[in-house]
């Protein structure tokens, strides 16, 4: 994989302006999306790991007899939601849009990877993992 988001050096990572654009990116999650915390994240050089809670979320039913509408069509669109898929698509379009303007060949993988965390033990787990991942990185610097 292409390292576009910076480097580790040493066990610590350093971001490039690509890296950069990420992190702002995710930091301002919360004021598009009002019904997400974050919790702690890193940006490694090919890769991104972070934590999100979703506050609130309206039901399936509640989400296809809204009254919201938008999408190309105007009218229904389940789209709207501001459910774990909403966010990571306003997220990476967000970091694409601006990506491009440094790596205009720049594409994230298509899908993403995501866990429900049930318990404290869990989440102080995959904190852990996070905040040690450059530690255990293997990768281009």
């Amino acid at each position: 994989m292409i390292p576009y988001f910076g480097r580790i050096i040493d066990k610590k990572h350093y971001l490039n302006v690509v890296g950069k654009v990420v992190e702002d990116t995710w930091i301002e999650i919360p004021s598009k999306f009002s019904n997400v915390v974050l919790d702690i994240f890193i940006v490694m050089p090919e890769h991104f790991h972070g934590i999100i809670s979703i506050t609130e979320r309206r039901s399936d039913l509640e989400r296809f007899t809204s009254k919201d509408i938008g999408g190309v069509t105007g009218i229904k669109n389940p789209m709207i939601v501001n459910g774990l898929g909403a966010v990571v698509r306003w997220f990476k379009a967000r970091c694409t849009r601006q990506i491009r303007e440094y790596i205009p060949e720049f594409n994230w993988l298509p899908r993403y990877f995501d866990v429900v965390i049930w318990n404290q033990t869990e989440l102080n787990r995959i904190r852990r993992y996070i905040l040690t991942n450059p530690h255990r990185y293997e990768g281009h610097g």
